[in-house]
């Protein structure tokens, strides 16, 4: 409607294309600028250390070390004072975020662009044609040259960024910061932090609504006679010092002090946080400033289009994780030392892993369908399970795992009254209260989940059966005859799960629930194999499952597994290839061990023994890899660049990783029940191992099989080795030298 702000305006026909006339307007728009992000932080690299430990001496610590104030005054005491030689020493700075975009720009790419402009211009107003011609050359002549200078400068600001000798962190933000890795999307402005606050906390009534609440606890559990009960004892300065050394991340919780500061108040604060953590365990009473969750909702997609595309990342106040620490490591080494909890239970133990799991799985199966048996393996699904844990329940089975009265009241502490908000910049919803789970992004969480779902194998008659954490799976090995019998009995087992589910209020979804038959491609399925059911519920079988990341196909011949790796790989390269010639090669390198190999090494001496097939298919992403690293292209040939990546082909690299979980598990540096792999020979000349007894292919390419194979082919000075350091740099080395 504004006719002022048109520039220009001129109308031609459309002769053969339409009826219509063209019509060209050259109108003038006014653009807003962008407004510069800001943001408030503290530069703590300022801080001198001297003179904040002056400062810290002479502060009054009486009503932090006074034993008749009440526990929370003095935690909320002991974070005013840390607060305020925070906010002293390194108070909060309103910064700008630069914008990296346009980084590389130097004053040389300004004056070549300035210097092209003007050719340009100068082309476009030439009005004589034999001049335009000349001025058209003269502008391609500058366009080449400012397009050269910008590359070089471009190639030169990435090599800077990713100069090796930069610090880990450095580096790794910069990498985030090109592109060249994934970096966390900040929240979608369509969903407010209170709305993301409600998700949270209640996403989970409607699963707790179907859940019976149990008043009490009638399990039959069985446990390992123990002279003594478990009760938390008081800990020392150098208990405290070492759980806040161990604890890497220096993310702040709900009270923002850092642990990288409190570090710096070492020794001068150490046993004023001795005597808070000793008055905790004495009053069996967690300080209720130190159970409010600082909230980050980070996105599952790209696009979120709901509250249920984000995931919540809680953080802890600092110090309440290292009270955690302490009290996990207490409760942990009790368990451990009478076998209280499941040895089948994989997850968040020591010596255990995903690898060590599937691999005691995926043996059973291997072994029974090498008799000529079939197996059913049923993977189940708890709904929230860590968010649905019922408070009073999880301290009736503590009671339960002789752990004393005190040390419950404590645990009871330190669950109930939780609450969290949800924190995006400036924006912060209000508190909500949360009523049930263990808490999210804690240290003792996890291991109270642990024995909270501990005594769930006890409901199991027949199937075999493996845990980690809250994934669930069952398995039955049967001959084809007794297929309907078999399954039946799988599906009396399922009927009891699901019954226990009820009993400890929490909810097993049928939909994510997936079944399958393992067999070799020559075994013919019975068509009467029943289904199993989940709750009369009937669940169809799957030529493919993934369990635990990891994929099992009916054959087991890892063509799904290898198809995901290769995809993953791909997809990955696609991405660092956008900067391949601007990337140094050293850092190039360290991006392909650091981005891409992890998919190959991810349960590799499960599958690794795979046909000659399978295996070419991982040659062929690994080879993508090092076409990438050396800039080769795909008519090179790589057989000079083969060992150059790894030091060693990648058949002998699985070899060698293979080797090295043996010598663990004959170590007894994996889980115990991986004890049965292996059988030592009588001969102390070789240290060799007994090969398994099978009589099909199927079990030759299990990791029991091939894992013999390769160890009794090393060295005996490998063989006799016991520092697994030593054995890994000697094996590494034995392998590099193996075409």
């Amino acid at each position: 409607n504004n006719t002022g702000k048109i520039n220009h305006m001129h109308q031609s026909s459309l002769a053969g294309l339409s009826d219509h006339d063209f019509l060209c307007i050259d109108y003038k728009i006014k653009s807003d600028l962008p407004v510069p992000k800001k943001i408030k932080r503290r530069n703590f690299k300022k801080i001198n250390i001297l003179n904040l430990q002056n400062d810290a001496v002479n502060v009054d610590w009486q009503n932090v070390n006074d034993s008749s104030s009440p526990l929370n005054e003095k935690v909320q005491h002991f974070n005013d004072i840390v607060t305020n030689l925070i906010n002293r020493l390194a108070p909060l700075e309103e910064i700008t975020i630069k914008d990296f975009s346009d980084n590389w720009k130097t004053l040389s790419v300004d004056q070549a662009l300035k210097e092209r402009a003007i050719f340009y211009n100068a082309w476009k107003t030439e009005k004589d044609q034999v001049k335009k011609s000349e001025r058209w050359n003269d502008f391609k002549r500058v366009r080449n040259k400012t397009t050269s200078i910008i590359r070089e400068a471009r190639c030169k600001y990435v090599h800077d960024q990713l100069d090796v000798r930069l610090s880990s962190k450095k580096l790794w933000s910069n990498i985030k910061k090109l592109g060249l890795a994934s970096d966390s999307p900040s929240i979608s402005h369509n969903f407010s932090v209170s709305d993301l606050n409600q998700h949270f906390c209640f996403s989970s009534s409607s699963f707790l609504a179907s859940a019976n609440t149990p008043v009490s606890f009638n399990e039959n559990i069985e446990t390992t006679p123990t002279p003594y009960k478990f009760t938390f004892s008081t800990v020392t300065d150098v208990d405290v010092v070492q759980a806040i050394n161990s604890i890497s991340s220096d993310a702040t919780g709900s009270d923002d002090i850092p642990l990288s500061f409190i570090r710096m108040l070492f020794p001068i604060i150490t046993s004023h946080i001795t005597h808070l953590f000793n008055n905790i365990i004495s009053t069996s009473v967690f300080p209720d400033v130190w159970k409010i969750a600082k909230v980050n909702a980070i996105p599952k997609i790209s696009s979120p289009s709901s509250a249920g595309d984000f995931r919540p990342i809680s953080l802890l106040p600092a110090l309440s994780k290292a009270l955690e620490r302490l009290m996990h490591q207490q409760l942990n080494d009790f368990l451990d030392k009478f076998n209280l909890l499941n040895k089948f239970q994989s997850g968040f133990r020591k010596k255990c892993s995903t690898t060590s799991a599937l691999s005691k799985v995926v043996d059973d199966i291997k072994k029974n369908t090498d008799r000529g048996e079939l197996t059913v393996m049923v993977l189940l699904d708890f709904s929230k399970a860590f968010d649905m844990v019922n408070h009073n329940l999880l301290c009736q089975k503590l009671s339960k795992y002789h752990i004393e009265d005190r040390a419950v009241s404590l645990i009871r502490s330190y669950l109930t009254e939780r609450c969290q908000y949800v924190q995006d910049g400036e924006d912060i919803s209000t508190k909500l209260v949360l009523t049930s789970g263990v808490p999210q992004g804690s240290i003792l969480g996890p291991l109270l989940f642990s024995i909270f779902i501990n005594d769930l194998p006890n409901c199991l008659v027949s199937s075999a059966f493996h845990l980690y954490a809250d994934d669930f799976q069952i398995y039955k090995s049967f001959l084809p005859k007794n297929g309907e019998e078999v399954v039946n009995e799988i599906n009396s087992d399922l009927q009891r799960i699901f019954e226990w589910s009820r009993r400890n209020a929490l909810v097993l979804n049928a939909a994510k629930t997936q079944a399958i038959i393992f067999h070799t491609k020559k075994k013919r399925l019975i068509d009467t194999i029943p289904s199993v059911k989940l709750n009369n519920e009937p669940t169809q079988y799957s030529d493919k499952v993934k369990n635990l990341g990891l994929y099992l196909d009916k054959h087991m011949d890892w063509m799904h597994n290898v198809n995901s790796i290769c995809k993953k790989v791909y997809f990955g390269l696609h991405s660092l290839n956008r900067m391949k010639y601007q990337t140094p090669q050293a850092i190039r390198l360290r991006l392909v061990k650091s981005l891409l190999m992890p998919h190959f090494q991810y349960c590799d001496v499960i599958f690794s023994s795979a046909s000659e097939q399978v295996y070419k298919k991982l040659k062929l992403a690994f080879n993508a890899c090092i076409r990438y690293v050396f800039c080769l292209s795909k008519f090179d040939h790589i057989s000079a660049y083969e060992t150059k990546l790894l030091g060693m082909t990648l058949r002998s690299y699985f070899k060698f990783r293979t080797a090295c979980f043996v010598f663990k598990t004959l170590n007894s540096m994996n889980p115990v029940y991986m004890n049965c792999f292996f059988t030592r020979s009588s001969s102390l000349r070789t240290r060799n191992l007994v090969p398994p007894k099978h009589t099909t292919g199927f079990y030759s390419n299990s990791f029991a099989c091939e894992g013999v194979r390769i160890w009794n082919k090393l060295p005996l000075a490998l063989k006799l080795e016991v520092r697994y350091s030593k054995f890994k740099a000697d094996c590494r080395s034995f392998f590099e030298k193996v075409i």
